[in-house]
């Protein structure tokens, strides 16, 4: 049911046009006597259509839609007025209405005009809301699923880079969408070179030359290769990809996803070589990493087709009451039955009546008297029709009075007996009629739909053969292009140039039983679809209304085609694509949750995520969740536990965003869903193995030191001795290399905790307060309420700094800390006024064992940021002091308050 404001200053046509519109069953019709009132209504932005009279006291219909349009610009509005001038209605539709309907003439034929047009305006809003909404989740879940994604068209541009595509490449969208002839592998391979999109139909030993492991699925191509990322990072890829086909299964396009496995890879490795140095015997551990490959059914939107009905209301007529009255003309006496003074407005009761006061409810009383002379003479009859005011001052009447005379045997006039009949009713009929015929030519004349009146013609057997076009509007030579003078008089074979007769059952059915009917159809001679109601004033007549809907079918075939386009999309992903509303109720899922967790989607639309939960996690789900649903912004990725429907446990990572109405308001989230529980199979695999090799370290560490510290001890004793100068010489070598072993000793104790444990969001401002600075350095900090997600060794990465500020700067003074932004990225700026850096050593500072003392500082610190993709650089001026940039990525950083 459609929610539906009717503005107009007329109480009458607000009350008709409400039971009219409402006895329908498809509106709710709320009704307001002024523009203003309306434009003050906390509600007006809650209907789904306005109506509006154009001219009111205050604000007209055309000021009351431009307030309206600049409040609410896709709300419909149409214009329903008796003004029918064309100026009013150019500035109408120029202002945004979507329809102007005319009043006037037969009530039932105006309102079910009205009621189709609010239909069809409601509709068609609802049709680019539905477009724009499709478009709008299409773009989101592209721009916010966590691998790379590219799509182009059958000539090779590209339609598709969304937003981990630029992280990938450091490209951005802007830059890369249009663009074709490979542009797209200028950035990842310094050349125009093929993707695995435009291998599809190449045979694996040509894919071969450019990627390994390839894979076929069904028309899908998995495979892996080495990419250059930005940075100068060289990383290992999976990459999937398949043909795009349209609405006719006809290939219009190609997509790839690309995943940067890199860090599988490199786990992969790093846990073979923890376990080579723990059991230094045991056998080589093989880790597996299973790539989900799945595919997602088809997501379709329909959109329901309303079919209107439109009542016929028959109106009936009242008939009137007659009364009969004397006149004495001997005596002026006037007699009135009951009946007659009823209508004149005195008490129903018969008697005489003063002729004052009967001639007082007359307003023409001079032309009743002189008809009633003229009959006394006997020059004329009397049959009058005249206005009445009732003399109880209820409403003026119309009044039918015939009178004839009476005389005595010597023919002299006596009294005038007559009869008055109220035809109020009768009269007010008429004239109604009158206007209903002239503004039901108006209303046909002026219409916006098309409309003609036509005849059955039947055969010798009464069966219909054809039909007869008797009358149409001007718009029916709008519509189908066809003028009236052409086509009034001529059947349908005539007028339009056809074999058959367009829709005779439909037609006939309508004109035979009366039933209306409406329907959508496309008319092939002139190349357009077409909304028709049919519906019969007498047998065998029939009244077509009809509107050219072409341009609503080829939005309806895009909506369809962006869909096909989505369902496309989500079928290459390998994750679970879900949406839930504010409750945590599931309002979607993606078929690849069969793949995943084992169920159907049907299984759990409708219910809570907590039933994927199982019971000893429900408690820490519980805590994500209330801090997912009191997100309004942007939301962390995190991990659930999950159970599989088989019963055995899993782990499942959550990207998400909030899905907000027209509003604003957030009505629910939205986003993928991926199983890492391999991945935290293989990290706690790793941890295991990082704590034997501590353990081990730790150990061989303490023996070796005890050592260590006994040869320096005979080395000491040695020295003592008066050894010769050669032999002291040596001996001082050997006491250097034995502190340079403890040294590097200390550094393994130090660099083997690196990595060990998760990153961790920390307090920049709050490790600079805590450094140690040496007299007489001044040292200040301004880096804001920032925090990093660094390795828990980040501490030394500002201790290093500072004593590299302090041991290499020579006479540094000053220490400066800052912080600023680049594009997307954080730069920590530390710099200080010593001797600098020469150019040439730039880079190299941060090798290891590169230096005057240990050579492990700034590797030390490098390594650390490098954990959490923080890069550092130099970039000072030799002579001038040493600045060190410490660059932070997205995401790896965030205002200290956030949460």
């Amino acid at each position: 049911m459609y929610s539906i404001l009717y503005v107009d200053d007329e109480p009458t046509l607000l009350e008709i046009g409400k039971l009219f519109l409402e006895q329908s069953g498809d509106f709710q019709v709320s009704v307001m006597a002024s523009a203003q009132e309306a434009l003050d209504s906390p509600a007006l932005g809650t209907y789904d259509a306005i109506v509006s009279d154009y001219q009111m006291p205050g604000m007209d219909g055309i000021a009351f839609l431009k307030a309206v349009r600049e409040r609410y610009d896709d709300l419909p509005f149409l214009i329903f007025t008796g003004r029918g001038r064309e100026e009013v209605v150019i500035e109408a539709i120029n202002n945004g209405a979507d329809f102007y309907v005319q009043k006037g003439g037969d009530p039932t034929a105006q309102f079910a005009e009205l009621a189709y047009k609010i239909r069809h305006a409601v509709l068609r809003k609802q049709a680019e809301r539905s477009q724009g909404e499709s478009e709008r989740r299409l773009a989101d879940i592209i721009d916010f699923l966590p691998d790379a994604m590219l799509a182009v068209d059958k000539e090779g541009r590209v339609l598709v880079w969304n937003r981990a595509n630029e992280e990938l490449t450091g490209v951005p969208a802007s830059m890369m969408l249009g663009k074709g002839n490979y542009e797209y592998a200028l950035s990842p391979y310094g050349e125009r070179r093929p993707f695995l999109l435009d291998m599809l139909s190449w045979p694996d030993e040509e894919i071969k030359k450019y990627y390994s492991h390839i894979v076929h699925d069904g028309r899908a191509i998995s495979a892996e290769s080495d990419l250059a990322a930005p940075k100068g990072r060289q990383i290992h890829i999976m990459v999937k990809a398949s043909p795009l086909y349209n609405q006719k299964r006809e290939v219009t396009g190609a997509i790839e996803v690309v995943r940067d496995i890199t860090r599988r890879i490199e786990t992969e490795q790093d846990l073979r070589a923890a376990y080579e140095r723990v059991t230094m015997t045991e056998e080589e551990l093989r880790s597996q990493f299973d790539e989900l490959r799945a595919t997602n059914e088809q997501l379709t939107a329909a959109k329901d087709e309303l079919r209107r009905q439109v009542d016929r209301l028959a109106m009936a007529q009242s008939i009137g009451q007659s009364g009969s009255w004397e006149y004495d003309i001997v005596t002026g006496t006037f007699w009135v039955s009951a009946e007659g003074a009823r209508i004149l407005g005195f008490p129903a009761v018969a008697g005489n009546i003063p002729v004052e006061k009967i001639e007082a409810c007359i307003p023409d009383a001079a032309m009743v008297r002189r008809t009633m002379t003229g009959l006394i003479a006997g020059e004329k009859e009397y049959n009058l029709e005249y206005a009445i005011r009732p003399a109880d001052g209820s409403a003026p009447r119309m009044i039918l009075s015939v009178a004839r005379l009476e005389k005595d045997t010597s023919g002299r006039p006596v009294r005038v007996i007559g009869i008055a009949r109220d035809i109020t009713e009768r009269q007010q009929a008429k004239e109604a009629l009158m206007k209903s015929e002239d503004r039901f030519a108006a209303l046909f004349s002026n219409m916006l739909s098309g409309a003609a009146l036509h005849k059955l013609v039947c055969n010798d057997k009464g069966e219909p053969e054809d039909y007869v076009i008797l009358a149409a509007n001007p718009a029916f030579e709008q519509h189908l292009g066809i003028s009236r003078e052409s086509v009034l008089g001529k059947t349908s074979r005539e007028a339009y140039g056809v074999s058959e007769p367009p829709y005779l059952d439909i037609y006939a059915k309508a004109a035979l039983t009366g039933r209306a009917e409406v329907f959508e159809t496309y008319f092939a001679p002139l190349k357009k679809h077409f909304s028709i109601s049919v519906y019969s004033p007498e047998k065998n007549r029939f009244v077509t209304i009809f509107e050219d809907i072409t341009e609503k079918k080829q939005a309806e075939a895009k909506l369809k085609e962006s869909a096909e386009k989505f369902r496309a999309l989500v079928e290459t992903s390998p994750d679970m694509i879900w949406e839930i509303d504010c409750s945590g109720i599931f309002r979607y899922i993606s078929p690849t949750v069969k793949t995943i967790l084992g169920f159907l989607p049907e299984e759990l639309v409708g219910k809570s995520v907590t039933c994927l939960v199982p019971e000893q996690g429900m408690a820490l789900a519980q805590r994500e969740l209330e801090k997912f649903f009191a997100a309004d912004k942007f939301i962390t990725p995190f991990e659930v536990p999950a159970r599989h429907r088989d019963g055995h446990d899993m782990v499942v990572e959550i990207r998400s965003f909030p899905v907000t109405d027209s509003g604003g308001k957030v009505t629910g989230f939205r986003g993928v869903a991926r199983d890492i529980t391999e991945q935290k199979k293989a990290e706690e695999s790793l941890r295991r193995a990082n704590r034997q090799l501590t353990l081990l370290g730790s150990v061989s560490r303490h023996d070796s030191l005890n050592k260590i510290t006994v040869l320096l001890g005979y080395l000491r004793v040695a020295s003592k001795s008066s050894p010769g100068p050669e032999t002291k010489e040596i001996l001082e070598k050997m006491e250097a290399v034995v502190a340079a072993m403890r040294s590097q000793i200390e550094f393994a104790r130090i660099y083997q905790n690196l990595g060990s444990r998760e990153p961790q969001w920390c307090d920049l401002e709050s490790h600079l307060s805590q450094l140690q600075i040496p007299a007489p350095v001044s040292f200040s900090a301004d880096v804001g309420d920032i925090r990093l997600l660094a390795d828990p060794m980040v501490e030394t990465v500002f201790s290093n700094l500072l004593d590299n500020s302090v041991r290499h700067g020579e006479h540094v003074t000053k220490i400066r800390v800052f912080s600023q932004r680049e594009g997307t990225m954080l730069v920590v700026v530390w710099e200080d006024d010593g001797i600098g850096i020469p150019a040439s050593d730039k880079e190299k500072i941060f090798g290891r064992g590169y230096g005057k003392n240990t050579g492990l500082g700034l590797f030390l610190v490098r390594e650390v940021l490098g954990l959490t993709g923080i890069s550092i650089r130099e970039t000072g001026e030799p002579g001038k002091g040493a600045r060190f940039e410490i660059v932070v990525p997205e995401g790896a950083y965030r205002p200290g308050n956030a949460a």
